[in-house]
């Protein structure tokens, strides 16, 4: 499978922030994973440094070939939010 690693750079104008707690992570009505996860230090928000802060949304999508089998795993953005 291929990461979606760094998963930072799917925000436009975001700095490399580090994903520092445990991702939530569910299917939705389809079956596809649906991940939400924390950027940069959601704890101290008041230290923001160079770092920007967001919590996030993504949905991965398995491609698959003519034989069903999946070949690439993709992920959409559904949200963002920038926290200041």
């Amino acid at each position: 499978m291929t990461s979606l690693h760094p998963l930072w750079s799917r925000m436009a104008g975001s700095t490399s922030g580090q994903v520092r707690f445990r991702p939530s992570i569910a299917l939705d009505p389809d079956g596809r994973v649906v991940v939400i996860y924390g950027m940069g230090n959601v704890d101290n928000l008041d230290d923001l440094g160079n770092e920007r802060h967001y919590v996030l949304s993504l949905t991965e999508t398995a491609v698959r070939n003519t034989l069903d089998e999946i070949i690439r795993v993709v992920g959409d953005v559904n949200w963002g939010v920038q926290l200041e």
